[in-house]
């Protein structure tokens, strides 16, 4: 008796003939999530539970797009609390010591030669404004190119005479805003 109760049930879901719910050969009707016809004369009604089952996992087992909805086969649940915010790591702000910083200096060439081309390339603390180079009695204002990034690109003179070749030094001064400063010394070689 269970087993015709069975046949029946899987009969009326659309599945006769042996055939596997969701299987290319099943059936459009059980492919859809409808049910076919009702059962044959002769044979025992289907279970209504039963038959909404094997309706569901036809369903659910064959991704047919049809105009009927489908059936889900998992549950819905109630909306789950909500969940706490993870914590999250926060930029930490390096504090900058006060006042202007010259974080470096470059010169190229290294050695400088009368009629070449010559270039100095500051580096600093953002807050700075201006920055200027002193050589001798020589002082020259270098361009701002960015934030914190200045530089003086010139060519010497051809005809700087023999007894200015040596050794200098440039004292390169940053200033900010509020007039604060900062200095460093590097060597310069003239040849």
């Amino acid at each position: 008796m269970l087993a015709a109760t069975a046949i029946a049930a899987f009969a009326s879901a659309g599945c006769a003939g042996g055939q596997r719910a969701g299987s290319p050969e099943a059936s459009p009707a059980s492919r859809a999530g409808r049910s076919p016809a009702p059962a044959t004369p002769g044979r025992p009604p289907a279970r209504p539970a039963r038959a909404a089952a094997v309706a569901v996992r036809a369903a659910s087992a064959a991704p047919v797009a049809s105009a009927a909805p489908k059936a889900s086969a998992t549950p819905v649940s109630s909306p789950a609390a909500p969940v706490p915010p993870v914590a999250t790591a926060t930029p930490v702000a390096r504090a900058t010591p006060a006042g202007p910083r010259i974080l470096s200096v470059a010169t190229s060439p290294d050695v400088v030669h009368a009629g070449e081309h010559a270039v100095w390339d500051v580096r600093t603390s953002p807050d700075v404004v201006s920055v200027t180079a002193t050589v001798s009695v020589y002082t020259l204002t270098l361009v701002r190119r960015a934030a914190g990034r200045f530089a003086l690109d010139f060519a010497v003179p051809s005809n700087v005479p023999g007894f200015f070749h040596g050794t200098y030094n440039l004292q390169i001064v940053a200033r900010t805003e509020s007039g604060a400063t900062a200095a460093r010394t590097v060597s310069l070689i003239f040849q």
